[in-house]
């Protein structure tokens, strides 16, 4: 089960509620989970930030730069996030939002 995953995703999958809350699966941000052998790297967090954009959201700034091989941000930075103003988006930790 490569990958993040919403939670949405999982459930329609056929996992329980309380499966989602075994130490199997980990969350990643809120809304977005991995499998628990899965490594936390930073493209990984990238990957479930992707998930978790509205419509006309990106991933921007020194996150797009890092993406396209720039070694523009550390490890255990916020992901950058670009949203149109009308989004609705809940902020989540670990994502900075512009």
């Amino acid at each position: 089960m490569p990958g993040p995953r919403t939670t949405a995703d999982i459930r329609a999958a056929g996992a329980t509620h309380w499966q989602l809350r075994q130490r199997r699966w980990r969350p990643v941000l809120r809304g977005v989970r991995v499998w628990h052998e899965e490594a936390l790297t930073r493209l990984l967090v990238v990957r479930a930030a992707a998930l978790t954009l509205p419509a006309g959201g990106a991933i921007g700034g020194r996150t797009a730069a890092w993406l396209h091989g720039a070694d523009s941000t550390e490890q255990d930075a916020p992901v950058e996030v670009v949203l149109p103003r009308e989004a609705a988006y809940a902020p989540r930790d670990g994502l900075r939002v512009r």
